[in-house]
């Protein structure tokens, strides 16, 4: 039953579903009756030979159910290593895995490791298919919703890590084709125009390009002035984004501008936040006057 059931997708989806279903009463009820029993399944199964692939198939998907994704995780990653045993990285049978782990890792934030797993899957869904495959598209969207979620402020400007996790290029391909969508008005229903800006900037930030992140960063804060966007917090993390790459740049009085606009902005969300607004302020006067600091 376990090896026939789609069990992966039902679990790892189970809160979307959740969510929506008009039945919530019925879907309680069947989730507590089937946790009182996967207990004592998981024990069984756990006594077997955990060299078995079968097993380990079994056991990832009991802990899906019993929703330990850490535990889900430790058998599809030694399933993973099973079937490496003889097979290439890329081979099309392994791009399920890839994305099942991948998607764990990014229902548990860990956003980093998550790219690594869907690129893997892509590598080798490339070899077959191209971006029109639905399976493809799936993969980029959740790679979208990572470079809306991760702090790059944080992460590539304060303490800046190479990482080589992901193809650069083709993800900077898929998102331009949608924003070319976008342009010729074919709308994504995936990414709105702001989201697919902030993705491309984000991306090219992870890279260290610093120029075309600036490029992508203009355009999406022009956006937003155009629409006369009142989500200020988000304006003045922008700013500050581009004030410090500026900065880094050496460009110090397009940096200055950019801090004194996120400050603005800042002010206007959290005025008691004197933290945040003291940070600032002190990065200005150390452009102002540098030798001070």
């Amino acid at each position: 039953i376990y090896l026939k059931k789609s069990s992966f997708k039902q679990n790892l989806e189970f809160d979307e579903d959740f969510s929506t279903s008009e039945n919530r009463s019925e879907l309680i009820e069947k989730k507590h009756f089937q946790q009182r029993h996967l207990d004592q399944v998981y024990n069984y199964f756990q006594d077997k030979s955990s060299s078995k692939k079968k097993i380990l198939q079994i056991l990832a998907k009991i802990c899906l159910e019993k929703e330990n994704l850490h535990q889900a995780l430790f058998y599809l990653q030694k399933l993973l290593n099973e079937k490496l045993r003889n097979r290439l990285p890329n081979d099309l049978s392994l791009a399920n895995l890839y994305y099942l782990i991948g998607k764990i890792y990014f229902k548990e934030a860990s956003y980093n490791k998550s790219l690594i797993y869907f690129n893997l899957s892509l590598d080798c869904l490339f070899i077959h298919k191209s971006f029109k495959n639905s399976s493809i598209q799936k993969i980029f969207q959740f790679i979208g919703q990572i470079f809306l979620k991760k702090d790059f402020f944080y992460q590539f400007l304060i303490n800046p890590k190479q990482t080589n996790s992901f193809d650069f290029h083709r993800t900077i391909s898929y998102f331009s084709k949608l924003l070319n969508k976008q342009i010729q008005q074919k709308f994504s229903k995936e990414f709105s125009y702001e989201e697919i800006y902030q993705i491309l900037a984000n991306v090219y930030l992870q890279e260290q390009q610093f120029n075309k992140a600036l490029f992508y960063y203009h355009q999406l804060i022009n956006y937003k002035y155009r629409k006369n966007s009142n989500d200020y917090f988000q304006l003045g993390q922008i700013n500050e984004i581009m004030a410090e790459i500026y900065f880094k740049q050496k460009n110090l009085n397009r940096a200055q501008q950019f801090y004194l606009n996120a400050l603005n902005f800042y002010r206007r969300t959290y005025p008691e936040n004197l933290h945040l607004t003291k940070s600032l302020q002190d990065q200005i006067r150390r452009l102002i006057i540098p030798s001070i600091y």
